[in-house]
């Protein structure tokens, strides 16, 4: 019977070693499909790797504007979990990639838009942003461990995160399936104490582009895209945002409506690069 405890205590003693969060290699990877100016970084989801956003795409190089996309985990040598992920690495990418923001935009999908917000809020990177189906607030690192981790780290200290309720149906649900995950999303929201997850929004200068979707089955990108404009508007930066709202799931690049509205916003806002300079 000894032996047989001491397996069990041993077994589950390596299940919690491997629920555990590990170092992971601080990289990110830029992959141009276009190198022309002026030029927009496209930064995925929580997916990982790269975008391929093909219909946007190819909008963009009608428009003559050079594509990039990059991958900031679940790439091969760099970070594979989405984890108190480095922003501070991602920005020093962009900023290697183009050094004259007018020549610049940044779109970023879902938790890509999540950390587009996250970098306008921090450094002066791009001319604009985009900021499809996105959160108003930084999340609890969806890796599975018995300690919550934040999605995100800026210099070295990870960044204040709403956590998941891990232990509720909702959790549950949305593990067995991410397109169920609405119900979590919104708890959290609901029991959040404070507002010490929400992202700075007050200090993004840029102008900005929120689209969200009415029928998100992921998280409530309506409501949280109107939180943002509301503490925007509220610390003096009315008129930064514009918010689209249309009338599909969490997959909006499927829409057309919405990828024309994207398109013409960053023809606008890319049109002061100066191509020669």
């Amino acid at each position: 019977m000894r032996r047989v405890i001491a397996g069990m205590l041993g077994a589950a003693l390596i299940g919690v070693w491997a629920l555990l969060p590990r170092d992971q290699p601080s990289a990110v990877s830029v992959r141009p499909l276009d190198i022309t100016r002026p030029a927009v970084i496209f930064l995925g989801g929580s997916e990982g790797g790269y975008l391929n956003a093909n219909p946007l795409y190819r909008k963009l190089r009608s428009q003559h504007t050079g594509i990039a996309e990059l991958a900031y985990f679940s790439f091969e040598g760099g970070p594979q979990h989405l984890r108190e992920v480095e922003i501070n690495a991602i920005a020093d990418q962009i900023a290697s990639f183009e050094s004259n923001p007018e020549c610049l935009a940044i779109v970023g999908v879902s938790k890509g838009a999540e950390l587009a917000l996250l970098l306008a809020s921090h450094f002066d990177l791009s001319v604009a942003t985009v900021a499809v189906v996105p959160s108003n607030v930084v999340w609890q690192s969806p890796q599975v461990s018995l300690l919550p981790r934040s999605s995100w780290a800026l210099e070295g200290q990870a960044v204040p995160f709403l956590r998941y309720d891990m232990v509720s149906i909702r959790a549950i649900r949305a593990a067995l399936d991410y397109n169920n995950a609405l119900a979590l999303h919104e708890a959290a929201i609901a029991a959040s104490a404070d507002g010490s997850a929400e992202i700075p929004v007050e200090d993004i200068s840029q102008q900005v582009l929120l689209q969200a979707a009415t029928r998100d089955q992921i998280w409530p990108s309506v409501a949280m895209s109107r939180q943002v404009v509301r503490r925007a508007n509220a610390n003096g930066r009315a008129g930064v945002f514009t918010l689209k709202v249309y009338d599909h799931d969490h997959y909006l690049l499927s829409n057309r409506n919405a990828v024309d509205d994207l398109a013409a916003f960053l023809r606008r806002q890319l049109s002061d690069c100066k191509v020669g300079d």
